[in-house]
């Protein structure tokens, strides 16, 4: 008998991911027949934001998913959480691997360090080496 694709499995992805070590899209759609790809654990923009604690954006400005982290961040702030979206100039999807070697992806982790700090301990500050 041959499962029924007709009724989609809301719960399994989450769970048989974990199970089954990392999963991507294609994973997902070849081994679990009917998975809902807008998972939360899948795909954060389609999860309920509500109650979530301040976010930082970071994406490069050469991202294939800048729309996606656009609209992310514009449903945060819909949900009314603190967000903050920052474009890094000319990087790309893993721009953060430029550490130490692109000015950008330094500047872009020091204004991360300095935001967690301002969150974590507001009487510290960070200074430059």
């Amino acid at each position: 008998m041959t499962p029924s694709r007709a009724t989609p499995k809301k719960t399994s992805f989450c769970r048989d991911a974990f199970w089954n070590g990392f999963a991507s899209p294609g994973w997902a759609v070849q081994t679990l027949p009917g998975v809902i790809l807008e998972s939360i654990c899948f795909m954060p923009i389609y999860a309920d934001l509500a109650g979530l604690p301040p976010i930082q954006v970071y994406y490069g400005d050469h991202e294939v998913l800048v729309g996606e982290n656009v609209e992310f961040a514009k449903r945060a702030k819909d949900a009314g959480l603190d967000v903050g979206l920052h474009s890094v100039s000319e990087g790309q999807h893993n721009f953060i691997f430029g550490a130490g070697r692109v000015p950008e992806v330094d500047d872009a982790i020091e204004q991360m360090g300095q935001w967690l700090l301002s969150r974590l301990w507001p009487h510290v500050t960070l200074r430059a080496m």
